[in-house]
């Protein structure tokens, strides 16, 4: 369960979301109306441009009434129609390796879970050579960060590592 404290909450989150090690794994720490907040995203998933959005009206909020309470900030202060609250951790990690973004706020025991994904796709064409694979026909893109949300997509596990690496 998540706890309202974000200095347990959040180093927790990016424990088990290993923010760290894994380059696609988007841990931004903010502050919302003077309270520590924190959004947690996997890089490739998500609207670039709704979620800038999101961010700048969150900045300009003032009302300290929206920060009452998880549900009166869910109601009133997010100008997006699907959204969440979700108190396990184990679902808010499971929610952003599915490509969600999270939200804890300090002072809440519940995250804000925002739908604001994009799921990365190539054309499904069949295969030239090989015309008796079965499956998935994903392919890769240019992008590391695209083929990496690709992998995602299929494999929503945290012990899935994604770390960048230069050869040559």
């Amino acid at each position: 369960m998540l706890k309202p404290d974000l200095s347990v909450s959040e180093p927790r989150l990016r424990q088990l979301l290993h923010a760290g090690q894994n380059f696609d794994s988007i841990a931004r720490p903010v502050v919302l109306h003077g309270r520590r907040a924190a959004f947690f995203l996997i890089d490739g998933f998500v609207k670039d441009d709704l979620f800038e959005k999101i961010l700048e009206y969150l900045y300009g909020l003032s009302d300290d009434s929206l920060f009452a309470s998880p549900d009166a900030f869910v109601d009133r202060a997010i100008p997006y129609c699907e959204t969440a609250l979700e108190g396990d951790e184990d679902k808010v990690v499971t929610a952003v390796l599915s490509g969600q973004t999270a939200l804890l706020i300090d002072g809440f025991d519940r995250a804000v879970l925002l739908d604001i994904r994009t799921y990365p796709q190539r054309d499904t064409s069949e295969p030239d050579k090989d015309k008796t694979f079965r499956g998935s026909r994903d392919g890769f893109v240019e992008t590391m960060v695209l083929n990496c949300a690709l992998i995602r997509r299929r494999i929503r596990s945290p012990r899935l590592r994604m770390e960048a690496f230069q050869v040559g």
